[in-house]
């Protein structure tokens, strides 16, 4: 921290506060206090990594910065860049030249240009934009591509590259690395370290606290509203003894690797249940979005019941793709998908549920959350408070004014209806902090386990897939292991 203080404060938070203006039911208004009196810095050459509960308004210091809270948003205190006021003709000036985003959600991306274009903006070259590609394992065809043509990894990648082509001094990320492999979320964190070496601020909005604690100079603890702790990415590395404040302990004890492993040994004991009558399998599945460019070739993969399965592999390589054939949503090229050795139920309720990694784009965001519950069935209270779910308080509001965290609660409920058999879990926990996550995944398998059922966890965080899975299928090697 000494050594911060002798170099130059780029980024400069002071007494910031952010709070909402909301309306319930019988037009009665309340304000939302999201932010309180936050103070923080960011020097040059520095990383630094805010951590904490989804929901406690990490984000928001980053749209408060560019200027993109809505209406009813209400902002005190200052934001200075350089030592400036970041106010609103500051950052017309400023903004894709000495500040940038990399933004959390994948919606950001225009869905009508292609990436390329995006990529290279207003300042870039076509040169930069092969450079970075090049860095990110992006094929130089995938700049002709549009949004919705790309997995989710890939769409992550292009959204750091639209920073990292830039010359901007300081860069706020924001979630950059969920739905990216090991692999290249290292690669992503190595890039933003090189950065910072050649000058360059990087503010870090994260739930992954191993990344931070491998790469941050500085981790900041963000929780209901305030920094409740700073501390060395060193002596978080080290361990709760080298931890004083509780709730930066209770992040770290909630890692799989950490405390988060003992709470599965305590819903299992040492004992799986039997595996029974297989539910899902695809035989000699191929498919292609493209014709004569195959994601899937010939594939046979299955599922039994009360079988808890992982599939990972690189990103790109037709994770998602399976759980969409799996499920119902694409048929296959070539081979068969068979449901109980027979065809998938059509009409009503599906007994394959799914839990997408963007639980915003899995909710109608014209519905509340109560009526976007009840549409299958209405959770019982008793699940609802496992889940950490505020009924009174969060039913009656509106997908976009809830936290990918507290709307990814919902949606765990929602596919947790009686008629369900299988669930796919696609990267389900990538958004969310270690608390969250742990919470979450405890009561899902609690329910897999007292229900019998099916589940599939895509993911590439091989800790995660080790402590729950039976077995694990690598989708790039094609085989498995137990």
């Amino acid at each position: 921290m000494e050594m911060n203080e002798k170099k130059k404060t780029v980024l400069e938070v002071k007494d910031l506060s952010v709070s909402f203006n909301m309306y319930r039911r019988g037009l009665k208004q309340v304000r939302l206090d999201v932010i309180k009196k936050m103070n923080i810095s960011l020097h040059e050459g520095e990383m630094l990594a805010i951590v904490g509960a989804s929901g406690s308004g990490k984000s928001i210091l980053a749209h408060a910065a560019l200027g993109l809270l809505p209406k009813n948003a209400v902002v005190g205190g200052e934001i200075l860049l350089n030592g400036e006021v970041l106010d609103k003709k500051l950052r017309r000036e400023k903004l894709g030249k000495d500040l940038i985003m990399i933004p959390q959600s994948l919606t950001y991306l225009d869905p009508l240009m292609k990436v390329g274009k995006q990529v290279r903006g207003v300042r870039g070259s076509r040169e930069k934009q092969e450079e970075v590609f090049e860095r990110y394992g992006l094929k130089p065809e995938t700049a002709n591509l549009y949004p919705f043509e790309l997995s989710g990894g890939m769409a992550r990648r292009i959204l750091i590259a639209t920073a990292v082509t830039s010359d901007a001094g300081v860069i706020l990320a924001d979630e950059p690395t969920p739905g990216l492999s090991e692999d290249l979320a290292r690669e992503t964190m190595d890039n933003f370290k090189a950065l910072t070496e050649e000058g360059r601020a990087v503010l870090m909005i994260t739930h992954d606290i191993d990344l931070a604690a491998k790469y941050a100079d500085t981790i900041a603890v963000f929780y209901e509203g305030e920094i409740v702790d700073i501390l060395s990415s060193e002596d978080f590395a080290k361990g709760r003894d080298h931890i004083k404040h509780p709730y930066t302990r209770a992040l770290w004890e909630a890692l799989p690797q950490n405390g988060f492993a003992d709470a599965y040994h305590k819903v299992f004991g040492t004992e799986r249940q039997a595996k029974q009558d297989v539910l899902i399998e695809c035989k000699d599945v191929s498919f292609g979005y493209v014709k004569g460019k195959n994601i899937l070739s010939g594939l046979n993969f299955k599922i039994g019941r009360g079988e808890v399965v992982g599939l990972v592999g690189p990103s790109g390589l037709g994770k998602s793709t399976l759980a969409k054939i799996i499920s119902g949503y694409e048929r296959p090229d070539e081979g068969e998908v068979t449901w109980k050795g027979g065809k998938l139920p059509l009409k009503g309720y599906c007994p394959i549920q799914m839990i997408y990694q963007h639980p915003e784009k899995a909710l109608d965001p014209g519905m509340k959350i109560s009526d976007s519950l009840a549409e299958g069935y209405m959770p019982d209270d008793g699940l609802l408070e496992r889940l950490y779910i505020k009924k009174d308080l969060w039913f009656d509001r509106w997908p976009n004014e809830l936290s990918g965290g507290e709307l990814q609660r919902f949606c765990v409920a929602r596919v947790l209806g009686p008629r369900t058999e299988l669930i796919i879990a696609d990267e389900m926990s990538t958004m969310l902090d270690a608390i969250t996550q742990a919470q979450i995944w405890k009561v899902l398998m609690e329910e897999v386990k007292r229900r019998n059922l099916g589940l599939l966890v895509i993911t590439h965080n091989m800790a995660l897939a080790d402590k729950l899975c039976d077995r694990i299928v690598d989708l790039e090697k094609l085989t498995c292991r137990a």
